[in-house]
């Protein structure tokens, strides 16, 4: 199903496609086709649901369960994840209107909140280990090997 959702165009064709054929396992999908459109869908054996955040340029999720279809799952396996979401809406807005790249590093370094930071260190066995920005109208992705604190950025063209 991965290999069949990266040959898809555009986000519509993608989520199209997701409503076709359930998952055969919980996920979170944050999709961007470089033509402007993004989505966030939460996928379930049940079905989908696309969770539409506060503001129509902006996708945040962190490890739970955020659209109301799906909440009745929620068991909180991560249970610190509502709160580094909450972090991460603080940042963006505080961010809103200058976000760059780099701004976007410094969030995914952020540690405010450790031992349950937005980059983890090793709390209850949870380290950050890999992270990415994407770019998709440049087609470019910024891939992070590592916490985000200390880890190594490369950049590709896709």
């Amino acid at each position: 199903m991965k290999r069949v959702i990266l040959e898809q165009k555009t986000v519509k064709d993608v989520i199209a496609l997701l409503q076709r054929h359930n998952a055969s396992s919980a996920g979170n999908l944050v999709l961007a086709d470089g033509q402007g459109e993004i989505a966030d869908v939460e996928i379930r054996p049940e079905g989908t649901a696309i969770y539409n955040d506060e503001h129509p340029d902006m996708r945040l999720h962190s490890n739970h369960y955020v659209a109301p279809e799906f909440a009745g799952f929620e068991d909180n396996t991560v249970p610190d994840s509502p709160a580094r979401l909450c972090r991460m809406r603080t940042l963006v807005r505080n961010s809103w209107g200058k976000i760059t790249v780099e701004v976007l590093k410094e969030i995914l370094a952020d540690h405010e909140g450790d031992p349950a930071g937005l980059c983890r260190h090793g709390a209850t066995n949870w380290h950050t280990v890999f992270g990415y920005i994407a770019e998709p109208a440049r087609r470019v992705l910024h891939l992070r090997r590592g916490h985000g604190c200390i880890g190594t950025w490369a950049t590709y063209q896709v």
